[in-house]
């Protein structure tokens, strides 16, 4: 598909993060941004995370006095060398993973079903421009496919180790903080923790982030339980 709109002015092969911009004008004038190598982009992965979850752009084009708001028409595909390179910081539920073991060009049979199914999928949109959502189902689904292409964080693996998710009635109510320090009791001070990236990994593993009244207060915390400890 990319050999086949490369050269198309929607398309862009070579996105120049450095510039905000730039970057912004990106979003509403391509079809496709290939984010190709994407090792490449680990320095700037949240500003990847960014543009994935962005939809309106508000931008002062040049010669133009005010601000105008587009909707983000940019799609974006990537290619890496590595299995499993989606992270915290890339978003995991933003991409569609798949392995390839090769490519072929596209004969004009297969350029016109390509034409026809983007038509299709035009006219689709046009119905229900909302028609594109992910339902609750279909991201558990992508979740699960994406697993065998993430990359575990320490904390995530540790998480997976001690704790499981519970709820107010059956679990033990924890703090961030609580949790990082009880992980880091148990594997000693060799290996230093994230809060941050507890957090993240909390939140992947599908533990439920609520607010709970504690003799300090009111705090924000998972119900947990307690495994292999």
């Amino acid at each position: 598909m990319i050999s086949y709109i490369q050269g198309d002015p929607y398309y862009n092969g070579n996105p120049i993060i450095s510039n905000e911009k730039d970057a912004q004008k990106y979003l509403i004038r391509n079809f496709i941004i290939n984010l190709d190598e994407l090792h490449h982009f680990r320095c700037n992965a949240h500003v990847i995370k960014a543009w994935l979850s962005q939809r309106y752009v508000n931008i002062r084009l040049p010669y133009q006095e005010d601000e105008i708001t587009d909707p983000r028409i940019a799609s974006f595909v990537g290619s890496t060398n590595d299995v499993a390179f989606l992270h915290s910081d890339l978003g995991h539920s933003r991409w569609i993973c798949f392995e390839i073991d090769g490519t072929r060009y596209l004969d004009d049979h297969a350029r016109s079903i390509l034409e026809n199914a983007w038509h299709q999928a035009y006219n689709l949109y046009k119905l229900d421009s909302k028609g594109g959502e992910l339902t609750r189902e279909e991201l558990v689904e992508v979740l699960d496919h994406s697993d065998h292409f993430t990359t575990k964080t320490t904390e995530s693996e540790l998480i997976s180790q001690y704790l499981a998710p519970s709820t107010k009635g059956e679990g033990s109510f924890m703090t961030t903080t609580c949790i990082l320090k009880f992980l880091q009791e148990n594997i000693g001070t060799s290996v230093r923790l994230n809060t941050k990236l507890v957090g993240s990994a909390l939140r992947e593993l599908g533990f439920d982030r609520v607010k709970q009244r504690t003799h300090r207060g009111s705090l924000y915390g998972y119900f947990v339980e307690f495994i292999n400890s």
